[in-house]
C-alpha cells in the first residue's frame, strides 16, 4: 500500500508537465504604425528622404523562439529578439536601435543605422 501511494504521487509530480508559455504571443497579430523617416545617401548623386506615413502592419513569431518579425512599412521589416519585459535585443548590425514593448497594445523602436556616407532612422510607434 506505501509503495503503491509513493508511485502514485511521483506519477503526479513528474508526470504532469505544463507547457511553458510563449510570452511573445501576447505581441502577434495586425498592429497600426505610424512612422517618421529619414534616409539619405552621400555616395556619388546622392539623396536625402524625409517621410512620414501610416501603414496596418503584421507582428508575427520569427524562427528563433525569443525573435519576432515586425512588417511596419511596405518595404521594411525588423528581425529581433525580446525579453519577457518586452525590451529588444537587436543584432550587431543594427546595434544603434532599440525599442520596447510598453505593453501588449503599444510599441515604440528606434531603427538607427548607416556609416560611410549612408543611413536610415526610422521612429516607429504602433499599437494594436
Amino acid at each position: 500500500m506505501q509503495k503503491l501511494i509513493i508511485l502514485i504521487t511521483l506519477c503526479l509530480i513528474f508526470g504532469c508537465t505544463k507547457e511553458p508559455v510563449d510570452y511573445r504571443k501576447k505581441y502577434t497579430g495586425s498592429w497600426f504604425f505610424k512612422v517618421e523617416r529619414e534616409e539619405h545617401n552621400t555616395k556619388y548623386i546622392g539623396y536625402h528622404l524625409s517621410d512620414s506615413l501610416e501603414f496596418v502592419g503584421l507582428i508575427e513569431l520569427a524562427s528563433n523562439t525569443k525573435e519576432i518579425r515586425i512588417k511596419y512599412t511596405p518595404d521594411d521589416e525588423i528581425t529581433a529578439e525580446i525579453d519577457e519585459k518586452g525590451n529588444f535585443i537587436f543584432p550587431k548590425d543594427t546595434r544603434m536601435s532599440s525599442g520596447v514593448f510598453e505593453s501588449a497594445l503599444k510599441v515604440n523602436i528606434i531603427r538607427n543605422s548607416g556609416g560611410q556616407g549612408g543611413g536610415i532612422y526610422h521612429e516607429i510607434s504602433g499599437s494594436k
